[in-house]
């Protein structure tokens, strides 16, 4: 039985619509098929089946750090988020997350370097200067600190938070 090149397309195409419904595993047996048919979609397949499985793997992570920070443990959450984090390097809620525990650890300095890097992947992200704003206060770095407020309020001049905090 010979295969027509289309048959490996409908197969790769069958792939992608099980994970966009999740069914990773589904879309695993597809890519098992597809192997033999055509290396190149079979890779290109599998590629997407690990994306998605690492997105998965740190969207959990994620919530579990939520679930943590809620029960005041914010030394299991920040563990939660840096796996967030390490998983998906771009996830700015984890790096807003992780900076957001640290805070409230009082490591000033590690919040300071999550909120940096959450607005150094999100430049407009308003509500990562404002947190980097009141960071440098309590690191007292007064005029960095009126620096990034002034730029939350910049970004959402209705910010009553930074809005207050600037006096």
């Amino acid at each position: 039985l010979r295969l027509k090149p289309s048959d490996a397309v409908r197969q790769s195409n069958l792939g992608y619509a099980c994970l966009l419904t999740y069914k990773t595993d589904e879309a695993q047996k597809i890519y098992e098929k597809l192997k033999p048919m055509d290396q190149t979609l079979a890779q290109e397949l599998n590629q997407e089946i690990n994306r998605q499985n690492t997105d998965h793997a740190a969207t959990k992570a994620l919530l579990e750090g939520y679930k943590f920070s809620e029960g005041k443990d914010d030394a299991k959450a920040i563990e939660a988020f840096k796996k967030a984090i390490a998983l998906k390097p771009s996830d700015i809620s984890a790096h807003r997350a992780l900076g957001k525990a640290q805070y409230d650890l009082a490591d000033y300095s590690n919040a300071l370097t999550s909120f940096q890097t959450l607005v150094g992947l999100k430049p407009g992200d308003d509500n990562g200067h404002y947190w980097m704003g009141l960071t440098y206060s309590k690191l007292n770095q007064y005029e960095k600190a009126i620096s990034a407020l002034q730029e939350s309020l910049r970004l959402k001049p209705d910010d009553s938070g930074a809005s207050n905090q600037l006096g």
